[in-house]
């Protein structure tokens, strides 16, 4: 069962009369007077044999095991169709984990261009793609709409042993919840030009930082395969001893759009661009894709930093680089 947000609690277009608020409270404060000895008592009575001997015995070998992974490049760039490429993977049983088969895959869009790359490119294929996004009488997003229905077709998955779920993408999600916090949990509100009435502090973010770090653990969960389509935007870093809007600057590089805090829960952060070569023998220019890794749990950093390590890359030619520590 999902965690209800303070946004179910909200119709569609309308406005609570106060700011949502989820005050903290401490084990020490709860009004039965007890101690968190008393409400969380600790078990010493267990045993080696009861605990860890099952483990060693080869027990835990049984669970399957699955990966997330974020694909994250700019528009127009192959995300949606590196992602759903996941579909041809056959699964792999190594010596630490035993992943599923890819197939089918289960999209769950925010935009139409999850339709349009399977009707162009996996129209024989068991992708299924449920587009989320809500819209009012007005034709705008319904944010929080739009949230209940990714929350049901997320939960839909729970029971399911095999395949892939492609969330495409997860900078949309994130960007809805960041609008349901300042208009009705915060009750800040946005002006004419879509721009918050005042400006949001890091602290505020909170709600929102919770409930995509919440969707995150659910995701983890699942028995399926898991890729996350992220949108990147620039890099910034602060002049040193400078301050002001022109206190950053640009770095040249990119980074995910998304929750902070996010690539915590990426097993893997794939990163994919458009490239032009040319043809030595007919001297045209070609297009072709190329991959890298940003981050991974399993390799060196000086691997992941090789830019020409992909070529057209392939869901399963990621897996099958890191096959070896599998």
């Amino acid at each position: 069962m999902l965690a209800k947000s303070p946004a179910k609690e909200i119709r569609s277009g309308s406005k609570p009369s106060a700011p949502i608020s989820s005050p903290k409270r401490s084990l020490s404060t709860f009004s039965s007077g007890k101690t968190p000895e008393k409400l969380m008592p600790v078990d010493t009575s267990a045993s080696f044999e009861d605990t860890w001997q099952p483990v060693m015995a080869g027990a835990a070998q049984e669970q399957r095991e699955t990966i997330m992974m974020s694909i994250s490049g700019l528009p127009k760039h192959g995300k949606t169709h590196l992602a759903f490429t996941a579909v041809d993977f056959e699964g792999f049983e190594g010596v630490f984990v035993k992943l599923p088969p890819g197939a089918p895959v289960y999209c769950i869009g925010t935009e139409n261009t999850s339709i349009i790359e399977k009707g162009n490119n996996f129209a024989d294929k068991p992708v299924f793609v449920q587009e989320v996004k809500a819209l009012d009488s007005q034709g705008k997003v319904d944010w929080v709409e739009s949230i209940r229905n990714f929350e049901k077709f997320l939960s839909g998955l729970s029971g399911v042993k095999v395949g892939t779920l492609v969330i495409d993408n997860w900078s949309d999600i994130n960007d809805w919840l960041y609008y349901i916090n300042v208009e009705f949990v915060l009750g800040i509100g946005f002006d004419q030009f879509g721009q918050p009435n005042r400006a949001v502090t890091p602290t505020e973010h909170k709600w929102r930082e919770k409930e995509g770090k919440k969707y995150l653990t659910m995701m983890r969960g699942l028995s399926t395969m898991v890729v996350l389509v992220n949108r990147v935007k620039p890099e910034y870093v602060k002049k040193e001893g400078e301050s002001g809007p022109f206190a950053f600057q640009p770095t040249g590089e990119l980074v995910n759009e998304g929750t902070k805090g996010s690539e915590y829960f990426y097993d893997m952060d794939f990163r994919i661009q458009k490239a032009i070569e040319v043809d030595e023998e007919t001297g045209q220019q070609v297009y072709y894709r190329r991959g890298w890794v940003i981050g991974s749990r399993w390799e060196k950093k000086e691997v992941t930093l090789d830019r020409t390590r992909f070529r057209n890359p392939t869901y399963s030619d990621i897996i099958e680089s890191i096959k070896p520590y599998l």
